[in-house]
C-alpha cells in the first residue's frame, strides 16, 4: 500500500516518506520511518486507526511525564507533527536473549513487550497506541 490517510484532506494520499527515509517497519495501521539523523521515528498513519493510535501515543507520552501512569510503565517521548504524523524519539528494541530477570515488572504490561532503550539509556515502551 503506497497510500496513507490524510486527516486534513480526509482522503488517501501518497506516503510522503516512501523512498525518502529508511522504513523501519509497517504494522496494521502505521508505517515507521527513521529520520536522517537517526534520532527520531516518524509514525505515518495509513488509515484512521493509525491516526487514532498516533493521537493516543502523543497523549499518553504527555500525561505520563507528569504522573504515574498505567502502573509505572515508562513511555518513549513523542509529539504530533503535521498531518497527524507522530514524531517519537528513536528507541532501539531490546534484545532479550534468555535473561528476563533484570526487567522491571511494568514490561509485562506492554503489548508484546515492545520496549527498548533510548539514546540516553532509558528503558521505555515504543508502541503503545492501544493503551
Amino acid at each position: 500500500m503506497d497510500l496513507i490517510y490524510d486527516p486534513i484532506v480526509r482522503d488517501f494520499i501518497p506516503d510522503p516518506f516512501k523512498n525518502k527515509l529508511a522504513l523501519l517497519g509497517e504494522g496494521r495501521h502505521r508505517r515507521g520511518y527513521l529520520s536522517r539523523n537517526s534520532k527520531y521515528v516518524y509514525k505515518v498513519p495509513m488509515m484512521m486507526d493509525g491516526l487514532i493510535d498516533n493521537h493516543r501515543e502523543a497523549h499518553v507520552s504527555r500525561v505520563s511525564r507528569k504522573e504515574d501512569f498505567y502502573g509505572g510503565v515508562q513511555f518513549a517521548r513523542c509529539r504530533l507533527g503535521p498531518r497527524g504524523i507522530l514524531i517519537m524519539e528513536y528507541v532501539k528494541p531490546a534484545d532479550w536473549g534468555d535473561d528476563f530477570n533484570p526487567l522491571p515488572a511494568w514490561v509485562g504490561r506492554v503489548d508484546c513487550c515492545q520496549v527498548g532503550h533510548t539514546a540516553d539509556g532509558r528503558l521505555v515502551a515504543y508502541d503503545y497506541g492501544n493503551f
